[in-house]
């Protein structure tokens, strides 16, 4: 009945049309029955993958929100393309992730728009799918950094470093030894803290150990680090070890008798053995100034660069209270003041050595104050 009534319509109209009587552009609207209205609403298809491998990625979250910030939709990915429907034509959308798995980072918004006949123009990459639709793409990068090991003192590389990077539990993630060039770590968790560690470094008589640098990147694939980044690459920087030289200067003529170098900073020294020797002279020790009045203390840590100077005394010449001109004044030497004494014939040379307190007389002060520099000079 509904077909009948259809068909005298239908000749109703062609007749209406022939004599005039109705316009031919009204009809027009009613001849468009597939024409398809801007509030038709439409689905997207949505496919989270893994930017490297091209494959589908689970465990991200996603959403769709509209100009106003309105979320659409919301949604984890699986290992299947996702469809969300009724969504307008001539609209904008955002598509965005708020979540990335472990070992990613999270993309960029990517925007959308689908025309009236369900065709999607978008700001990020899409695809399509084996029925021909078109799928967007929301990409995850795999996190990455860059490692490089360089000497502290110039910034060139430097080989041979092994290095480890250590989780926030302490276990070993990855472990390299360093080359020419930079070492790629991927896959590394977002928003967890990460050690840098040096175990080894390529020569131990030229290299310390640096101390340990910690890092971070986000979920945006920054980097933030207790050490130096040049771009987008952690900088190792290992520190060469500090050494002095110590010159041994005989103190006359422009002489150096012995100059040590390389030598690492906190060692001591020794003094040369035997003592030097020089005509008319005497060897009276080792000294700390050209002036001769500051004795060099043996038991010093050396932590600068260094010059000792040798003491001479000419022949006949003895240091006061060295009574028994062994170039030491010790105990035997108050001895020997108290002999003098004692004797009471003292030469005029005896007691010019002995005579501690100037007083032209060898008694026994001059051998108590013999002992008291013994005490605090030995």
């Amino acid at each position: 009945m509904k077909k009948t009534i259809k068909s005298y319509v239908s000749i109703l109209i062609v007749i209406l049309i022939v004599f005039n009587l109705i316009p031919f552009n009204i009809v027009k609207v009613y001849a468009k029955p597939n024409d398809v209205s801007i509030n038709a609403t439409h689905k997207a298809i949505i496919s989270a993958i893994d930017n490297i491998r091209y494959e589908e990625l689970e465990g991200a979250s996603l959403e769709i929100i509209d100009n106003e910030d309105n979320i659409i939709a919301e949604w984890v990915s699986t290992m299947e393309n996702h469809e969300v429907t009724g969504l307008s034509s001539g609209k904008e959308y955002t598509l965005r992730a708020t979540y990335a798995p472990d070992g990613y980072t999270i993309p960029t918004n990517t925007t959308f728009i689908i025309a009236n006949d369900g065709t999607i123009t978008s700001t990020g990459s899409t695809t399509m799918d084996s029925s021909g639709n078109t799928v967007l793409l929301v990409e995850f990068d795999i996190t990455h950094i860059e490692v490089s090991s360089i000497k502290e003192s110039d910034y060139s590389k430097l080989s041979e470093v092994t290095i480890q990077i250590l989780d926030k539990d302490g276990n070993i993630v990855e472990e390299w030894c360093s080359s020419d060039f930079n070492h790629i770590v991927e896959g590394l968790i977002a928003n967890e803290e990460y050690t840098l560690r040096v175990t080894v470094v390529p020569d131990e008589d030229l290299y310390d150990i640096p101390a340990d640098i910690t890092f971070v990147i986000d979920e945006n694939g920054r980097v933030t680090s207790t050490g130096s980044i040049s771009g987008s690459t952690l900088l190792v920087s290992v520190p060469e070890k500090i050494t002095y030289s110590v010159t041994f200067d005989l103190n006359y003529d422009n002489i150096i008798l012995q100059t040590i170098s390389d030598l690492k900073s906190g060692s001591k020294v020794e003094a040369p053995d035997p003592n030097p020797s020089r005509d008319g002279y005497r060897f009276a020790g080792w000294y700390a100034n050209p002036a001769c009045t500051n004795p060099f203390d043996f038991n010093k840590p050396i932590t600068e660069n260094t010059t000792i100077y040798a003491k001479w005394n000419e022949n006949g010449e003895y240091t006061i209270g060295d009574l028994d001109r062994n170039d030491v004044v010790d105990a035997n030497d108050a001895s020997v003041a108290l002999e003098l004494y004692k004797a009471q014939n003292a030469t005029a040379e005896d007691i010019a050595i002995g005579d501690m307190d100037n007083n032209n007389l060898i008694d026994a002060n001059d051998a108590s104050l013999i002992l008291e520099y013994f005490k605090t000079h030995q």
